[in-house]
């Protein structure tokens, strides 16, 4: 038995960390900066997982979404005249898949367009479709493009199956990305860095609790050490019979060439947490949700609130509430070729927006 096979978490070889499969925790927890961890960045597909100002960013915005009344009409300009449950597109959207309801429908629809960027909805069959699939991951789609880069078809290759699509049978709805224009972008990857400094902060923050507020000691030792096999038994053997509370001021072991990393946080690993405040800001920046919906404490006065959160819902919410009417209405008017039908939201139902509404009416009077 060597050191190594018993001592993984606190005893490692100088420049031997691996990189594959290395956590930020172990990295950390092995002498590493967590500002100079080697591993890939966080992933934005686990973003709701990892951060927690990402989760509430995405889970606010997609709540305003999906919570606005969706209306089924013969003609857009006037609401007042819904087709009836009976009609197939509104049974669709209001259950449509078994056990999937339309409500829940749009909190994914929405929380996948603010997670990656993008959200796709197909039919169980192209023409009068009598189910609706929006459980489909968008990092399973694949889009073909021509030379002349029009888009000519779609390519799902899920684990469960793999099918292809022309563009009509496919309802998409995506944020603008000009590297790539059939595809979306997620708003958190033009923050990426803050997003990785938020969460290798908490990673940070919660290896020291787990550490008792420190870090672990490492030792190290060269990679031309001349220690044979009965001198690391030998050293594995001493610092096993080491004991924290063993009533004995001291019984550190010394060995020649073997060093001890300092415990302590470094200036990078400080560098991190005094930028986490700053990077959580820069998330919600990207995902256009002003810190005081999300909970922060400093939070405006409430004449200034109120003018933020009508900003928010104007300049924002209608902006996506109009990306998703477009997608739905592309896409079942292909569905049920010739059919008069037009998905709207019913914007008078905002809460936030009805005075500006109202004001406006009188306005036009």
């Amino acid at each position: 038995m060597t050191i190594k096979d018993w001592l993984p978490p606190i005893f490692t070889k100088s420049s031997t960390m691996p990189v594959s499969g290395v956590t930020p925790s172990w990295w950390w927890n092995h002498g590493g900066s967590m500002a100079d961890f080697p591993g890939a960045s966080p992933s934005i597909d686990t973003a709701q997982e990892n951060s927690a100002i990402a989760y509430a960013c995405i889970e606010r915005r997609a709540g305003d979404i999906a919570r606005v009344p969706m209306v089924v009409v013969a003609d857009k300009s006037d609401l007042s005249k819904p087709l009836p449950d009976s009609d197939p597109v509104v049974s669709l959207l209001n259950q449509p898949l078994t056990g999937f309801d339309g409500d829940q429908m749009m909190g994914l629809l929405a929380t996948l367009y603010l997670l990656r960027g993008e959200a796709f909805v197909v039919g169980d069959q192209p023409l009068s479709p009598k189910a609706l699939y929006p459980n489909m991951d968008p990092k399973d789609w694949r889009e073909a493009v021509t030379p002349r880069g029009v888009l000519a078809g779609w390519r799902y290759e899920g684990q469960a199956f793999q099918a292809s699509y022309v563009p009509g049978d496919v309802m998409q709805v995506r944020t603008t990305n000009a590297a790539k224009p059939y595809r979306g972008l997620s708003p958190l990857q033009s923050a990426a860095l803050s997003y990785k400094i938020e969460v290798q902060g908490d990673t940070l923050q919660s290896a020291t609790l787990g550490q008792g507020g420190e870090r672990s000691i490492v030792w190290q030792y060269p990679l031309t050490s001349e220690y044979g096999e009965p001198q690391l038994q030998q050293l594995a053997e001493a610092i096993k019979g080491r004991r924290r509370g063993a009533g004995q001021p001291s019984r550190d072991v010394l060995i020649p060439k073997l060093e001890a990393l300092d415990p302590r946080f470094t200036q990078a690993d400080l560098d991190v947490l005094a930028h986490q405040g700053m990077a959580a800001k820069k998330i919600s920046y990207a995902y256009k949700v002003p810190m005081f919906l999300l909970g922060d404490a400093a939070a405006p006065n409430y004449a200034t609130a109120k003018l933020l959160v009508e900003e928010y819902w104007r300049a924002v919410i209608l902006a996506d509430l109009s990306k998703f009417e477009a997608a739905f209405n592309r896409f079942f008017r292909a569905a049920f070729p010739g059919k008069k039908v037009a998905v709207a939201f019913d914007r008078s139902k905002i809460a936030s927006l009805q005075a500006d509404m109202l004001q406006q009416a009188n306005i036009a009077k």
